[in-house]
């Protein structure tokens, strides 16, 4: 039985979103996996994974402080060597790092070994070293609107086999009544990703009044003043303020208990979607759909729509507009069951299953764009750059009938891209790689316009199909 060590350093909700990569390598693969993560993490991945070999565990947040404050790497050496030594001398056969940066870079090269590592490690001239993983790094560094790669699903690539989905999916989600539960997920880690406060008690104030159900507003201590705010100007009597007052396990609980939660993009999401709790996301400025939506069907993620998204969490942000473009009644309008007319100044969008990958598609079929295009090219095309099995990767002629389906494709757009489509390469890449990669997109885009000679079937995507 091969020995695979998974090195996930990161917080909970990327922990959460490796759990499917770990499954797929103990149960589709038949490996004895262990994991190495953040030591305040263990008794969650102990109780979410109980079938994973061993857990070893790191004190991360002493060594990033020590980073932080610049600290000389002599001095954390020793004391990361003496809590690594457990990994060092245990025996593995491949080792797989999730995690992007100096310190987990450190972790890798002192624990592996002989083994050989997937995913980031130091690779000629500062490359992340694995083929699939640098193609994804300079794919998103170039324009994140040509990724269409899940995070879960970058993730999972590390796995030859994946395990069924059965069971993991959201449930289907039932009408709301006065028995519902609904948790509310009041902030995230980043302002730009966080829907005002004024949007949150419009949509409680909506629910308290056309549904009555009860609401839990969730968070960290950190959030607690504001979701005592947000409870108090709802004034609703069934709205319960536990922000604060949850350890993870607590929330674990509390999630399985919800019949819908409400977020942004946060970790909170992930774990819901991870436990079958059918979301309902709402994502700003860095929070991408395509790269971090909740995982699995049944889920509904409205996106806002500005040619400046996704940003990134470190830009300054000149232009605000982007959590005001999703107002409170159309996601009152999904939660409640009424039927959604489309809007310019957002997207909708439902996940599902192609080619065993996630693909979210639009609820309603919209005009596509040039980014559009490009990102399905990709999506399809990324195996045959990459040499990659058959079946390891989506295939070129699902990518495309999915953005024909799903998007109106026109023939000014066609030449719009046909004339861009040379300079949709990573400057990045070396020459050889990128005039390679040229000619796959190129031929991808053959097919695409011979496809669009068929007939395009005009009504829009129920959202019954679009989670099909």
């Amino acid at each position: 039985m091969p020995r695979i060590l998974v090195s996930q350093l990161a917080r909970m909700g990327d922990l959460t979103q490796s759990l499917y990569l770990l499954r797929d390598l103990a149960e589709g693969e038949g490996c004895a996996v262990s994991v190495l993560i953040d030591k305040r993490l263990e008794g969650f991945v102990r109780r979410r994974a109980p079938w994973l070999d061993t857990v070893h565990t790191l004190d991360l947040e002493k060594y990033l402080r020590g980073f932080r404050e610049g600290v000389p790497w002599t001095r954390l050496w020793p004391g990361l060597a003496e809590e690594l030594r457990p990994v060092r001398n245990a025996p593995f056969e491949r080792l797989i790092n999730l995690n992007y940066g100096k310190l987990a870079a450190a972790v890798t090269e002192a624990v592996r070994g002989e083994a050989p590592v997937s995913g980031f490690h130091a690779g000629p001239e500062g490359s992340p070293g694995d083929p699939w993983v640098e193609f994804v790094s300079r794919l998103i560094q170039s324009d994140r609107r040509w990724n269409r790669f899940h995070l879960v699903d970058v993730f999972r690539f590390h796995a030859g086999r994946r395990a069924p989905f059965a069971g993991r999916d959201a449930a289907e989600p039932s009408p709301l009544s006065d028995r519902s539960v609904v948790g509310v997920q009041l902030a995230t880690r980043c302002g730009k990703r966080t829907w005002g406060p004024e949007s949150f008690i419009e949509l409680l104030r909506g629910l308290a009044r056309e549904v009555g159900c009860e609401i839990l507003l969730l968070g960290e201590r950190r959030e607690a003043a504001l979701a005592e705010t947000v409870a108090r100007r709802v004034g609703f009597g069934r709205l319960r303020n536990l922000a604060g007052k949850t350890s993870l396990e607590d929330l674990v609980e509390v999630l399985g208990a919800c019949d819908r939660l409400v977020s942004g993009d946060t970790g909170t999401l992930h774990l819901a979607a991870y436990l079958g709790v059918p979301c309902l996301a709402v994502f700003f400025g860095p929070a991408y759909v395509f790269e971090t939506g909740p995982y699995g069907k049944g889920h509904v993620v409205f996106q806002a729509s500005l040619p400046c998204a996704p940003c990134r969490e470190e830009t300054v942000c000149r232009d605000e507009r982007c959590r005001a473009l999703v107002p409170p009644g159309p996601v009152l309008g999904v939660l409640v069951g009424e039927t959604l007319d489309p809007e310019p100044r957002f997207e909708v969008y439902a996940p599902g299953f192609a080619d065993d990958w996630i693909a979210y598609r639009p609820l309603h079929r919209r005009p596509a764009c040039r980014e559009d295009v490009i990102a399905f090219l990709y999506w399809g095309c990324a195996g045959d750059y990459l040499r990659a099995p058959l079946r390891r990767m989506p295939s070129l002629s699902t990518s495309l009938r999915l953005l024909v389906d799903h998007y109106r494709i026109t023939r000014p757009l066609l030449q719009e891209v046909d004339a861009s489509l040379d300079t949709a390469v990573p400057e990045s890449l070396p020459r050889r790689d990128r005039e390679r990669l040229r000619a796959i997109l190129r031929k991808g885009f053959t097919e695409l316009k011979r496809i669009c000679h068929e007939p395009i079937r005009e009504q829009p995507c129920r959202l019954a199909t679009a989670t099909a």
